[in-house]
């Protein structure tokens, strides 16, 4: 974890504020969720990729996994798209991982409510630590599964949850995540994050790799 509560929240507010501009860039548009969510990621890379933030280095990695049918990958588990937060500290390495799906906030119907439904019952089939990111028109808000699932009918829009400054602080702050789906130890981490994918059939994936300055990227 990060410990340094300053360093920590100045680290997730920039990668909230990217997500949240393009989230609202991409809003009113024929952009599908999965779609938007491989955005964030390519744009998390490219913005944030090799910045340092009080002494923390950031390496921000994004990829995606071609789809051989419409939603095929994703229908397996009810993702689209998987985040492994991936620190070296002193004392040594944390990995974990977070399950994401993700929806416009426009008005559920009977149907794509009981799509959402189950989609989470899928991801929290594999990890509690499973989210539902609503995409609106001032950003990114983030809902947990298990939150979503004890609600017995959805219909309209999804109100409440948390804005990514707090998603991502609570992450590195090891609150939120999964130790069991961090990523293997790898020389090359792109390529742990392609086997990563493959093994939890989640069509985009985001690696947060976070180093102190003495560290070496693998």
């Amino acid at each position: 974890m990060i410990q340094d509560a300053l360093s920590r929240r100045l680290i997730a507010a920039a990668l909230g504020a990217v997500a949240d501009e393009i989230c609202r860039d991409h809003y009113d548009t024929l952009t599908q969720e999965p779609a938007l969510s491989a955005r964030i990621g390519q744009g998390l890379e490219t913005k944030l990729n090799g910045v340092m933030v009080f002494g923390h280095r950031l390496r921000i990695l994004s990829q995606d996994i071609p789809d051989r049918g419409a939603g095929a990958m994703e229908r397996r588990i009810g993702a689209d798209l998987y985040i492994g937060i991936d620190i070296d500290t002193e004392q040594g390495r944390i990995t974990k991982g977070l399950l994401v799906q993700s929806k416009w906030d426009s008005s559920l119907t009977t149907r794509t409510s009981a799509e959402l439904n189950r989609a989470c019952d899928n991801m929290l089939a594999v990890s509690d630590a499973s989210y539902v990111w609503i995409y609106s028109a001032s950003g990114v808000r983030v809902i947990d599964a298990r939150k979503v699932r004890t609600r017995k009918k959805i219909l309209g829009k999804l109100s409440g949850g948390e804005g990514l400054d707090d998603f991502f602080d609570d992450a590195l702050a090891c609150v939120k995540g999964d130790f069991q789906m961090g990523l293997p130890d790898e020389i090359d981490t792109r390529q742990a994050l392609r086997g990563k994918l493959k093994e939890l059939s989640v069509p985009t994936g985001l690696i947060v790799n976070i180093k102190n300055p003495s560290g070496v990227f693998r």
